[in-house]
């Protein structure tokens, strides 16, 4: 860039005229720091000017924007101060401080929808107090009131004035709609004056008993929604989750707290197979059952399952209990991985126990005992990848009837041999398989004297090596 704007004379010492003045004076055009400056300058204003406009088409769906800030060493007081600040699209205050609100401000702002906002518990805010500061412009001598907080010039939306476009498409909606309600009035007159004809009134269609099942399209969009937020934004969704619990500050957790790590494979296969558990295992369960809540009722929780699942197979009506903790999450921005072929949309149905803790993965574990009930499948497609959509209708069934020893399971309703049917292995999966079991082995670090390995984990390096050897084809 710099031999372009050298080449132009945009760039080194020059004599130029000083427009406040009328004198001949020596300037330094250009710097690096200049340059840079002015390039993040225009992009994030562009990106912010094109954001505006699909924030202005898509207003009726999602009619929220919440301002998000990076939340770092370098991040603005007053920036700070309004992260998570949620108004609405068209509320005064955008007008003034849509971002960027300065030079190399990094703030932005995540539209969102009605749905979204009630699974998050948020609510729309109080609009922030937005005081003035006299700024003098060293250049025309004037002095000019800026909001607090905002470096001077940028006070304004830079995607309000490239929205005329938006306007005439409103402008032409409006137009479209004026006329087909004309259209209707004038064919209702028509009806009007033909002779009333006696009509039996159609008989009420019960709505059906149970949840809503998530469609393939919703779930979908569910996906790219979620995938858009931040981590920050995730975090703040599971934190005001009902229940969740820190398990870094409460110290009830500590035995448990091995759960979400490497001990869960060995505890898991255990509880399976009613093997007896060890003394670790055995306080760790009942830690789980002491710091677990209700889940509220119409909660939803999700989960990524992957070839080795009984449920990958499970058909509709289908009805089987959970024989071990399971993991799942408040989002489906922590289950979505391409490790995955299925996810499981899981209504709960009230009395449902848990614990909401592990804000990093936004996890809600399960106890055991829990009853599921297949209501819906389908298939689709996402990105390319062939997948499958597993609606589960999720009751307490006996969690409070297993004991504390864990090794008293109830019968299952169905084996989960059942669900087992032949099925085809995809070679095209293998890849996939071995980045699933890869992800859960790194958590059993031998190596690792903080992440010590129990005896009862060592099938479960067994069975990556046995992975591995298929990969190789040994």
């Amino acid at each position: 860039m710099q031999p372009l704007l050298k080449k132009q004379g945009w760039w080194g010492r020059k004599e130029v005229v000083d427009p406040k003045t009328g004198e001949v004076v020596t300037a330094q055009l250009g710097s690096p720091h200049r340059l840079e400056t002015i390039f993040r300058t225009n992009l994030r204003t562009a990106y912010a000017n094109g954001h505006w406009d699909s924030i202005e088409r898509l207003k009726e769906r999602r009619p929220y924007l919440r301002y998000t800030a990076v939340m770092d060493g370098r991040t603005r007081p007053e920036h700070r101060a309004w992260h998570g600040t949620i108004l609405p699209i068209d509320d005064e205050w955008w007008q003034t401080h849509a971002p960027p609100n300065g030079w190399m401000c990094r703030c932005r702002v995540v539209s969102l929808s009605e749905g979204q906002m009630s699974r998050a518990g948020w609510k729309v805010s109080k609009r922030p107090e937005s005081p003035t500061r006299p700024v003098l412009n060293k250049r025309t001598g004037e002095t000019v009131q800026v909001p607090v907080g905002i470096d001077l010039g940028w006070d304004y939306n830079p995607g309000l004035g490239a929205n005329r476009r938006v306007e005439a498409a409103q402008n032409l909606a409006s137009k479209v709609e004026a006329e087909r309600e004309d259209a209707k009035k004038t064919a209702e007159a028509a009806e009007a004056k033909k002779p009333a004809a006696k009509k039996r009134a159609a008989p009420r269609k019960k709505k059906p008993a149970g949840p809503k099942p998530e469609t393939a399209a919703r779930f979908k969009r569910r996906l790219d929604d979620d995938l858009r937020l931040s981590v920050d934004d995730h975090d703040d969704i599971h934190r005001n989750f009902p229940g969740y619990v820190d398990e870094e500050k409460d110290e009830r957790t500590a035995s448990a707290r091995a759960y979400i790590g490497p001990a869960y494979e060995s505890l898991n296969k255990r509880m399976r197979e009613k093997e007896p558990l060890t003394i670790q295992q055995k306080e760790m369960v009942d830690t789980l059952r002491k710091i677990a809540v209700d889940i509220p009722e119409r909660k939803t929780l999700y989960r990524g399952i992957g070839f080795k699942d009984p449920l990958l197979n499970a058909a509709e009506g289908d009805i089987d209990f959970f024989p071990t903790p399971l993991s799942t999450a408040t989002t489906t921005y922590t289950p979505f991985n391409f490790a995955s072929e299925a996810y499981v949309v899981m209504h709960l149905k009230p009395g449902v126990r848990g614990v909401v803790w592990n804000a990093i993965e936004q996890e809600v574990t399960l106890l055991p005992g829990a009853r599921w009930r297949v209501i819906k499948t389908q298939k689709f497609k996402h990105n390319g990848l062939s997948m499958r959509l597993i609606n589960v209708e999720v009751d307490p069934g006996r969690q409070s009837d297993v004991d504390g020893k864990m090794d008293g399971m109830p019968d299952k309703a169905k084996s989960s041999q059942d669900f087992r049917r032949d099925r085809p292995f995809r070679k095209s999966t293998m890849a996939e398989r071995v980045l699933s079991e890869s992800q859960a082995m790194i958590r059993l670090d031998p190596d690792d004297p903080s992440r010590a390995l129990d005896p009862a984990d060592q099938p479960a390096l067994d069975h990556f090596d046995q992975i591995m050897a298929e990969v190789r084809g040994e």
